[in-house]
């Protein structure tokens, strides 16, 4: 749910069709996520959180136990960052939100979905 957010879309990007299409893309793919057993999952220019917190529910139904990976979410913004934390929220969903550009606060080699 994103009704948290309502107004807020002037600083912070808001989700669209081609957000959507990648969570399906995402649910599509969720034998191939659930073998690969990440550790940690990573979101690059979260936005409004809706990816990370979706594919967090996405592999939780599929059977991925919430405490195996960790959920960490980027961005630069820190109204987008505020806005992802309070989604992640607002769904339940336990995951760390970073303040960083792209990969400039990630040790190479740490990151299992991208």
């Amino acid at each position: 749910s994103l009704v948290h957010l309502q107004g807020d879309w002037a600083n912070v990007y808001e989700p669209s069709d081609d957000t959507y299409l990648l969570l399906d893309a995402l649910a599509a793919d969720l034998a191939v996520l659930r073998a690969a057993l990440p550790g940690v999952v990573l979101e690059l220019g979260s936005g409004s959180g809706c990816i990370i917190t979706g594919l967090a529910q996405i592999l939780v139904r599929g059977g991925v136990p919430a405490a195996s990976a960790a959920l960490v979410a980027t961005d630069l913004n820190a109204s987008a960052n505020a806005a992802t934390a309070a989604t992640a929220a607002a769904n339940s969903v336990p995951l760390e939100v970073v303040r960083a550009d792209l990969l400039g606060a990630v040790r190479p080699g740490t990151v299992d979905v991208l």
